[in-house]
This record gives structure tokens, sequence and C-alpha cells, in this order.
């Protein structure tokens, strides 16, 4: 008698761990779709609730490179050193199964040296081989939630 007790406790607990589990999963705000190419990385993201969800910051990449066994942040400029631009949006508000698409050139970006012109030149480097991840930043009924996707360049 006891040993059935024991199994049926063992199944019953079995089987609440397992609604956790896919309670979990489906609560996941946002979908994010990359497609690494040649020369650029395509982000998608994706409203899978039911309510909106605005996407903070969309244009400031927040994206790192893992080395040396910890996570590197990358610095990508918005626009060129000491170019006139827009200020970016900070908020990018998705409806319900509203996607967002925006790219990365796979190049890292500082200011570097004024130039004779008074202005300072935009220094790139190419982002080379190896794990990376996006960082976003959402806002759903007044809670912020971070969400984490690694994708690999090769």
């Amino acid at each position: 008698m006891k040993t059935y007790l024991f199994i049926f406790l063992l199944l019953f607990a079995a089987c609440k761990s397992t609604k956790k589990t896919n309670a979990v999963a489906a609560n996941q705000p946002v979908e994010i779709e990359i497609v690494v190419a040649e020369t650029q990385v395509n982000f998608n993201v994706k409203n899978n609730s039911v309510e909106p969800v605005n996407l903070i910051n969309p244009r400031k990449l927040r994206i790192q490179k893992f080395e040396d066994n910890n996570w590197r942040s990358l610095k990508i400029l918005i626009c060129p050193c000491d170019a006139p631009c827009n200020a970016p949006e900070e908020k990018k508000l998705l409806t319900s199964n509203q996607s967002y698409s925006f790219l990365w050139n796979k190049k890292e970006s500082c200011c570097g040296n004024r130039t004779s012109h008074g202005i300072r030149e935009t220094v790139e480097s190419e982002a080379t081989a190896g794990l990376y991840k996006i960082i976003l930043t959402l806002e759903k009924s007044d809670e912020t939630i971070e969400i984490t996707k690694e994708f690999e360049i090769k």
C-alpha cells in the first residue's frame, strides 16, 4: 500500500512541475527571431501576448559577446560621430501579434580622433566569430522585463 501511495505522489508531483514549466513558456511576451547573414544580423521581435508591449530604446542595440568566460558589451553608435541626427524613439509600441525588425551591420563603433574639420572620425571594427546575445527591455502592464537571446556568428 505504501508503495502505491509513493508512486501516486511521485506522479502527481511530476504533473504539477510540468504544468509550471508550460505556464512559464506560455508567458513569454515576445519572440525574437535572429537571422545571421554575411554582412548583417536581422532581428525580428514579435509580440506574442494579447496585451500591447513597449520595446524600450529599440534603436540602441545592446549586444554582448562572450569572451574569456564573460559577456562583454559591444559599443554600437546610433549615428556617426558628431553628426546631427534625430534622437531615436524611446519606445516602440507593439500590439498583439505585431512585429518590429531592425538590423545590425556586425560592426562595433566608437568615436576616434578629430579630423581637420573638427569632427571626430567614426572608428568601426568587424564583429569576429563567436557567441553573442542581444538584450531587449520591454514594458508590459507597468512591469519592466529584460529578455535575452543568444546567437552565433561564424
